[in-house]
């Protein structure tokens, strides 16, 4: 996560504020310190690896259901969410998939100089408000 944080930050340059969604607000938090931003929003994301309780599974199971395997893998996501997870899962590149796993699986979250703020739903199936404490559901 470093390296990608270390790379996309020398793309962006300096900012007061940074932001993302999910894996972009992990990536944010990241990236924080390095384009010297004044705050840090995250969006449906968490503050390190451990609050994603699950995930790891699921996303390491990704390959295989790219393959068209292992379809019960799915079990934790509502029947109305799975034909576009699924749909997006087949047209994921292999390899960005098994590095984004690693990613999430080895983060150890970042400590931003500079107040990090969170926005997350109460019906998050993958990273769970309860685990992230958001500031605002």
């Amino acid at each position: 996560m470093e390296t990608y944080a270390d790379r996309f930050a020398a793309e962006l340059g300096p900012c007061d504020a940074i932001g993302g969604v999910s894996f972009g607000g992990m990536m944010a938090q990241a990236m924080a310190e390095r384009v010297g931003a004044k705050v840090v929003i995250g969006i449906a994301t968490a503050r390190n690896g451990r609050q994603i309780p699950g995930t790891i599974r699921f996303a390491q199971a990704l390959a295989g259901l790219v393959k068209g395997e292992h379809l019960d893998l799915l079990g934790a996501i509502p029947d109305r969410f799975r034909p576009k997870l699924l749909h997006l899962i087949r047209g994921a590149r292999l390899d960005v998939v098994r590095e984004g796993s690693r990613m999430l699986a080895t983060w150890k979250g970042a400590r931003p100089p500079c107040p990090v703020r969170f926005i997350h739903g109460d019906r998050d199936v993958l990273i769970r408000s309860s685990a992230v404490k958001p500031d605002r559901v």
